[in-house]
């Protein structure tokens, strides 16, 4: 009895360890593929990655090379910040504003194809260079041309398109601003700095024209952070950026002064 129960009971461990072994073949395939995949999609993140930082760089340099044209263009053509720079013209074929457009364009189209990166002058497709000028004011700070480039490409994966059909596609956006040259003096040939008002006295701040004094500024202009006050009968004629201050203008009192 004891000898006939023993057989069976070997027989059935062995069939449970051979059932085990099988179990062990099917987790270590799935574990294989898994492991597969997680490598395939590093390597698909490495290489978008890579393509992404390339982009950036190709996107960085062109708008770079724009700004920098266009400000050669301003620079050499004597277009300053109180002087000449009207984004009204920028669109004007053969003003010096539509120069530097222009030669900010080619600029950042030649510097990116440099980099095996065509452009072209349209971002409606993300894929191009636009520049633009911008006036918000009357300080040199507020005035600028501005590049603008975007550069979008699409990855070739390894495993990522297993997953999914839609293309791997990347957009990266550049943006260069140069600003108009001014003088030390932001193109004004008589400056005051002190914000002390015109008053009578020692202590007085601003500008003062007296004595009939006849002052003709050629290619430069006025400026107080103050006020501007005349006595006498004076004459005083400026260009651009013209006369300017900041709080008040004190008119003379003799007939025939003016500024």
């Amino acid at each position: 009895m004891d000898g006939g129960c023993a057989a069976p009971r070997r027989e059935i461990m062995k069939v449970t360890a051979q059932s085990q072994r099988g179990q062990i073949i099917v987790l270590f395939a799935l574990v294989l593929v898994g492991l597969i995949a997680f490598a395939g999609l590093a390597v698909d993140s490495a290489m978008v990655y890579s393509d992404r930082r390339f982009d950036q760089s190709a996107a960085d340099g062109a708008a770079l090379a724009g700004a920098g044209a266009a400000g050669n263009v301003m620079q050499t053509r004597d277009v300053y910040s109180f002087k000449d720079f009207d984004c009204s013209m920028f669109n004007v074929a053969g003003t010096k504003m539509n120069a530097a457009k222009h030669e900010a364009i080619d600029a950042a189209i030649n510097r990116a194809s440099q980099n095996s990166v065509t452009l072209d002058n349209d971002v409606s497709d993300q894929h191009g260079v636009v520049v633009t000028c911008v006036n918000l004011g009357s300080l040199p700070t507020q005035k600028y041309i501005e590049v603008f480039v975007q550069v979008t490409s699409t990855t070739d994966t390894s495993f990522a398109h297993l997953v999914s059909s839609a293309p791997l596609t990347s957009t990266v956006t550049s943006v260069a601003r140069v600003y108009p040259p001014t003088t030390q003096a932001y193109g004004n040939a008589i400056l005051s700095l002190d914000k002390k008002n015109c008053s009578t006295g020692a202590d007085k701040g601003g500008i003062e024209f007296g004595g009939g004094i006849d002052v003709n500024i050629t290619g430069g202009g006025i400026f107080s952070s103050s006020c501007i006050s005349g006595n006498g009968a004076n004459h005083v004629q400026a260009d651009e950026p013209g006369v300017n201050y900041m709080t008040t203008y004190n008119p003379p009192t003799a007939s025939g002064s003016y500024i």
